[in-house]
């Protein structure tokens, strides 16, 4: 299994190398920016997120004060929820999906109960530009973890 830094390095690498390619193929240096980022949300945002000790991701976002503490605090429950390396948090795709759903359901919840019809509007039929090259780059770092760790289909135990 490889290590957080090798995960991490391999979702920095994707981005430097690959949204360069994709602002170039879309004529559009927005979208190779928001695949980049999604690719670096990657680092954060990792399935290993459902280890119940400190991650990479959480060792990195520990140094800005209140918010990293915060953000251990959040992912603890998920932690618990999910074995590590389970296919709900390590398969491509899905696991990103859950991760999501998992980090901004919660907003999205309280947004639907308290918000007023303008704010709604503007959260739910809205979508900033691009966010689908964001949402792919961060998968695209969900499958390079996926690879590194050796693609496993069944059992998640290496």
């Amino acid at each position: 299994m490889a290590s957080g830094k090798s995960h991490a390095a391999a979702s920095i690498a994707s981005a430097i190398v690959l949204s360069p390619i994709v602002a170039s193929w879309k004529s559009d240096i927005p979208a190779g920016l928001m695949f980049a980022v999604g690719n670096l949300c990657g680092v954060i945002l990792s399935p290993d997120l459902d280890q119940q000790q400190k991650t990479i991701s959480e060792a990195i976002i520990s140094r800005i004060p209140i918010i990293g503490w915060l953000f251990w605090l959040y992912f603890l429950p998920y932690a618990w929820i999910f074995p590590h390396r389970s296919p709900l948090t390590h398969l491509p795709v899905l696991g990103t999906i859950i991760r999501l759903v998992y980090l901004i359901g919660p907003i999205f919840i309280f947004l639907f109960i308290f918000a007023n019809d303008q704010l709604y509007h503007l959260v739910f039929h809205v979508a900033p530009p691009n966010t689908q090259w964001f949402l792919f780059g961060l998968c695209t770092s969900d499958t390079l973890h996926w690879i590194n760790d050796g693609m496993p289909l069944h059992g998640f135990k290496n």
